[in-house]
């Protein structure tokens, strides 16, 4: 067993607890992250799933609290580690925690409901020039009648940002952001992007923000045939409401301007932030902005455009 207090990308959202095999062998250079939601499944039955032979080691996020049957699993494999949180946390701070402890380059991120169906192959490295951060698979719902709707394509109404859930779309077309969290992440890509911000605990707005954050700084997540994935309970969809993170999203990337080839967010909007937050605790408020203009700052080199000119551009830009 051992205990993780730090990471390296980000603040640590949560101390938690890693138990088994802290060295697996890497011979495919691909991992899994496994997240759990949902009625409590018989693990050992999980686990014997034939897909987990494709990677290199498979890290499980449980629920906070261990499980008696986790020391049993630890015998009978080594390729399986178990992340233990001492609290509960959103699927983007379940992500950042256990990205933090692989070590391939590439790994997917799937469900305790979901089954692979097929898997793609990662390719050998990923240069900087669009290269996709994420691929995402065709998603098939229970009865695997017809696939889930999940190409999202952004636009901006009236100010707002709105995303359009559309088909599966063509092969190597762009999404928004990954449906359910579910897909084929590079992982340096995805950590030198920052990851998930474990400052939204809405998951729509967690996704959305991850996704508008990788158009403002050019990259791209794409469609991948050869990678399938079905459920095998129903889906519940993420839960989209005007709330405190709607707004805290607004903050972080519709207010993002860009002036001289610098990026920044104006005082002007700050004010603004300031106002439509209102009855809300003004000591979290300017936490909020602080933050938010301080990894502006700090990710600087990483822009290539504001919200807006991504969205507008989306059309035009290579499929």
């Amino acid at each position: 067993m051992s205990t993780i207090h730090s990471i390296s990308d980000k603040p640590l959202a949560a101390d938690y607890t890693v138990w088994g095999n802290s060295r697996p062998v890497k011979e495919k250079n691909v991992s899994l992250i496994l997240l759990n939601r949902g009625a409590r499944l018989d693990k050992a039955a999980l686990l014997s799933r034939r897909f987990f032979q494709h990677f290199d080691s498979v890290i499980s996020v449980e629920p906070p609290g261990s499980s008696p049957e986790i020391y049993e699993l630890m015998k009978n494999s080594g390729r399986f580690r178990f992340l233990i949180p001492q609290r509960e946390l959103t699927p983007g701070e379940q992500i950042d925690l256990a990205a933090a402890l692989l070590t391939e380059d590439w790994f997917y991120v799937l469900w305790n409901d979901q089954i692979l169906d097929k898997e793609m192959t990662p390719p050998v490295s990923v240069s900087e020039d669009d290269a996709p951060v994420i691929f995402v698979p065709f998603l098939k719902d229970l009865r695997e009648q017809s696939p889930i709707p999940t190409m999202m394509v952004p636009v901006i109404s009236r100010r707002k940002l709105k995303v359009n859930a559309c088909g599966s779309g063509e092969s190597g077309g762009r999404t928004f952001y990954p449906f359910d969290f579910t897909g084929c992440y590079h992982r340096e890509s995805f950590l030198a992007a920052g990851g998930f911000d474990n400052s939204f605990q809405n998951p729509f707005w967690q996704l959305l923000d991850f996704g508008a954050r990788l158009l403002m700084f050019g990259k791209t997540i794409r469609l991948n045939p050869y990678f399938l994935v079905h459920y095998d309970t129903e889906i519940e969809p993420h839960r989209e409401c005007f709330d405190s993170d709607y707004l805290l999203f607004v903050l972080k990337n519709q207010f993002v301007r860009k002036k001289k080839g610098r990026f920044y967010i104006p005082y002007l909007s700050v004010i603004r932030y300031f106002i439509r937050s209102s009855g809300r605790d003004w000591g979290q408020i300017i936490t909020e902005c602080r933050r938010a203009i301080r990894l502006t700052e700090e990710y600087q080199p990483m822009y290539k455009m504001t919200l807006s000119e991504g969205v507008e551009s989306w059309g035009s830009s290579p499929k």
